[in-house]
């Protein structure tokens, strides 16, 4: 496990990227998934904010918890390992089982799309083994302990 102490936002982004680094250089046969953990205003949307941006996405990241999952389109010129950047939110799901009506063996199967899960703890049963596990610790207003799982 690797930790990090954030005093400011843009500390995230060395986070960022670094675990892009992981995803490009993984050598996975699915799906790279990012399985996140914290508790509620831990830094788990921002991080994925600072995840989309890094990836070139422009639109508003907002969580999708009403919706569960959002997909959104990589430009090429951005990264051309991943085509789609998956962000689901399953905070409101009373089962994991609920996420297999949403495609998730299609979405994990596919090497062209990265994934981030907030609040993953949730859906832990149908994570895939080698996802990689990132938990946030709130430790006051303005600092949070990332722990990253290797």
């Amino acid at each position: 496990m690797k930790k990090f102490i954030c005093k400011k936002e843009i500390e995230l982004h060395t986070i960022v990227k670094e675990v892009l680094e992981k995803a490009e250089n993984s050598g996975r046969v699915g799906a790279f998934v990012v399985a996140l953990y914290g508790e509620l205003g831990a830094g788990k949307t921002t991080f994925t904010k600072h995840f989309a941006r890094e990836l070139g996405i422009t639109k508003e990241i907002t969580s999708p918890t009403f919706v569960i999952q959002k997909r959104f389109e990589i430009a090429e010129d951005k990264n051309k390992i991943f085509k789609n950047f998956y962000h689901l939110d399953v905070y409101r799901i009373d089962s994991a089982e609920e996420i297999e009506s949403l495609g998730w063996k299609e979405i994990i199967s596919d090497p062209k799309n990265i994934v981030l899960v907030e609040w993953a703890d949730k859906i832990e049963n149908k994570l895939p083994k080698n996802a990689l596990k990132i938990k946030f610790v709130f430790v006051n207003d303005t600092t949070r302990e990332v722990q990253v799982f290797e």
